[in-house]
């Protein structure tokens, strides 16, 4: 097999993941991550989340209320840890088809992230005050004939 028909295959072979794209997902959380352009537009002009729900049934994408909640938190909370910036929602004028794109009005500057909290820092600190205290009085000693 010569390197042309290995390349020719292999493009031959991407051509159902290319169909894809103009697919919605098949489980629950993918649709939503799918319509979330259009879900996030919807929550930043003020709709609450019923009413979103509501409007994703009537398109076709069924779920429970609850499980729709719990996915936009999901995606909110993923969101959340990416740096602001690439956080933000699309705007409506880039999701329109055939409207000009429009350009950024910020631009893209890297963000520091902060540092991962510790989640023992607070048993650490005890700890370490307990250390540095002279006295400790342990009421449920079982050295009580130190105390007479």
């Amino acid at each position: 097999m010569n390197p042309a028909e290995g390349n020719e295959r292999f493009r031959n072979s991407l051509r159902h993941l290319a169909e894809l794209d103009g697919q919605p997902p098949t489980t629950n959380m993918g649709k939503v991550v799918w319509a979330w352009p259009q879900i996030s537009v919807a929550f930043e002009r003020g709709w609450r989340l019923s009413d979103v729900w509501s409007a994703l049934r009537k398109d076709g994408i069924e779920m429970s209320y609850r499980s729709f909640g719990v996915y936009v938190h999901r995606i909110r909370r993923r969101l959340a840890r990416k740096a602001p910036v690439e956080a933000r929602p699309v705007p409506l004028a880039q999701l329109t088809p055939g409207a000009p794109s429009a350009a950024p009005t910020e631009p893209a500057t890297p963000v520091s992230r902060s540092p991962a909290t510790d989640p023992y820092a607070s048993a650490r600190e005890q700890r370490r005050l307990k250390r540095e205290s002279g006295f400790e009085y342990d009421p449920f000693s079982v050295n009580k004939h130190l105390l007479e």
